[in-house]
């Protein structure tokens, strides 16, 4: 299983324990004549408590699916490991619930386990048991990048889909135009726009980056006056450094080099070279140096508060929430045309060990976690059905924006309209907030419930010619206040593939194994770029491949391989 890293909030509170963490959300409500009721486990079932009616868009997904359905779920942020006992007591027919969401990589071999186990329903039976009747899971299970998305030879499980523009990189556009990086005309001028502000320009190569860290970090600029100031404070986790170390040749995850051998990023030559220009950063006073204690958001906290002047984390609906609490740099200023930039992933020219035109952002976004069918569904086949609204271009569109005609509609362009008044009304208050065109809050943003069900509207339009789902979002719905932002980042992204899709998934086998070894190679990344001389980086290196070797790297490989040939993404 890949890991794919999610820097929002993740607050793991082990003291949240088995039966108590439940809400139900609907628990009086009668099935109604013709319905089947559906108990749902869900991430966030706290979002649930206390809703006693279902609005107009709860409605119209049972209306068009036949179905009645009620949540359950931990009142943890997030899928916290202690929960996991609780959820398989779940599946194991201890509590009656017929849909359960999770991630796989957080249950290590486990997930396969359970599917080993029974506890699951085989939905390539459940397809060829019912031809023609869930087409898009049909279609989902045929595509390339998610036929591979199964456990034992068997789909188990209809992914959360999301799109794959996750990463960005923020800058203080204030700060950049203050050092110099602001539009100039031929001659070197700057260029104002019609309020006569400057405009301000990210870096876009591997050394205007340098040069941006050095000037963020120079005192004499004085960029937040009475605050030491850095380039960047980025996340412990390596994966945070994606949209930097792509230009030094460095894959994503698990890929395949020019021979056909299995390469993992953190094990790559060019992996250490990109480490060294980290720490040559970091020893130069350019990197925040407690960065290394950066969890949860911390790395964010400190962008707001004037600490660092650029931010490398989420983007689309992640915009605002790093946004919305940092109003002394979104105001509009009298000087810079905005003062949030968004910026490309690094483009490599050549210096400090970079590969000259490589460039990337991650692409795993595509999946995250699913929805699996326990065995104590009584009917799976409505579990199916409601399902496959979910992936379907209407049903996605519900899920996300709300019944059409009533809480949106659609422009020439295909951009969504939302009517917040019809939003607002008592009972539909279920959308997110922001900042509306008059300057008011209102209900503008997504389907809350239907957010945490699947991460987009879902275009199928591609299958037949490229076997592929396009999943997209409408940045004004996403934050009405800050859709240029989440828009600029969607333009900016250039995403990077490696030859294996983050979907593969691996026999029990080779997961222990490959957990192993990636936990191994992601230790030497803090203390590579704070602790170590450039000659200590080189024979720590060679101590931690060794290490991995006798974890059993090759073994890991040639499972990976297997893997790889199953699904024919190698011959």
């Amino acid at each position: 299983m890949k890991k794919k890293l999610r820097l929002i909030s993740i607050f793991l509170f082990v003291l949240l324990a088995a039966a108590s963490l439940f809400a139900g959300c609907d628990s009086g409500r009668a099935v109604e004549e013709g319905k089947v009721p559906l108990d749902i486990y869900m991430q966030q079932g706290n979002q649930y408590s206390g809703v006693t009616e279902p609005n107009r868009v709860w409605l119209k997904i049972e209306e068009d699916t036949g179905v009645q359905t009620s949540f359950e779920g931990p009142t943890a942020e997030y899928h916290a490991q202690p929960l996991v006992g609780t959820m398989m007591d779940i599946a194991r027919g201890r509590s009656e619930v017929d849909i359960i969401w999770m991630q796989p990589e957080q249950t290590g071999t486990g997930y396969s386990d359970w599917v080993k186990e029974g506890l699951f329903y085989n939905m390539d039976t459940l397809l060829a048991m019912n031809p023609g009747e869930y087409p898009y899971i049909e279609m989902l299970f045929q595509t390339d990048l998610y036929k591979s998305l199964s456990w034992e030879g068997a789909h188990t499980m209809v992914p959360w889909l999301t799109t794959n523009n996750i990463y960005g990189i923020y800058y203080r556009g204030d700060w950049l135009a203050k050092i110099g990086y602001y539009e100039k005309d031929e001659q070197g001028n700057p260029v104002h726009d019609e309020k006569g502000r400057l405009i301000p320009v990210a870096p876009k190569t591997i050394s205007e980056f340098a040069d941006v860290m050095q000037k963020f970090s120079d005192p004499s600029y004085d960029l937040n006056p009475g605050t030491k100031t850095y380039g960047m404070s980025p996340h412990q986790e390596p994966f945070a450094m994606n949209l930097l170390y792509h230009a030094f040749g460095v894959v994503e995850d698990f890929s395949l080099d020019e021979n056909g051998n299995v390469v993992y990023s953190y094990m790559q030559d060019e992996y250490k070279t990109f480490l060294k220009w980290m720490n040559s950063m970091y020893k130069a006073g350019w990197i925040e140096p407690q960065f290394n204690t950066n969890s949860g958001v911390k790395d964010r906290d400190l962008f707001k508060k004037g600490t660092v002047g650029i931010l490398i984390t989420d983007v689309e609906q992640h915009v605002k929430w790093v946004l919305s609490e940092m109003p002394e740099a979104v105001n509009e200023s009298s000087e810079v045309s905005q003062t949030i930039v968004m910026g490309a992933p690094l483009l490599g020219d050549g210096t400090n060990g970079s590969v000259e035109g490589l460039q990337g952002s991650s692409t795993r976004g595509s999946w995250w976690g699913g929805f699996s069918i326990a065995k104590t569904c009584e009917e799976p086949e409505a579990a199916m059905r409601y399902l496959n609204y979910l992936i379907s271009p209407e049903g996605s569109k519900v899920n996300r924006y709300g019944v059409e005609g009533i809480h949106y509609t659609e422009d020439e362009n295909g951009r969504i309209i939302t009517n917040d008044e019809e939003r607002g009304k008592r009972g539909d208050r279920c959308f997110s907030e922001s900042i509306g065109k008059d300057g008011v809050r209102a209900y503008n943003g997504c389907y809350l419930i239907g957010f945490n069900q699947q991460g987009g509207v879902m275009d199928w339009s591609k299958f037949e010619t490229e076997k592929r789902v396009i999943v997209s979002n409408d940045p004004a719905v996403l934050d009405y206040q800050f859709q240029d932002l989440i828009e600029d980042a969607a333009e900016l992204n250039v995403p990077y593939y490696d030859a294996l899709p983050e979907t593969l998934i691996f026999d029990s086998a080779t997961t222990l194994l490959v957990d192993k070894i990636k936990a191994r190679a992601q230790e030497f990344y803090l203390p590579a770029v704070i602790q170590y001389s450039e000659a200590d980086i080189d024979a720590r290196w060679n101590e931690m491949i060794a290490a991995c070797s006798d974890l059993g790297w090759a073994a890991a490989q040639q499972g990976i391989l297997a893997s790889a040939r199953e699904f024919g993404y190698v011959q």
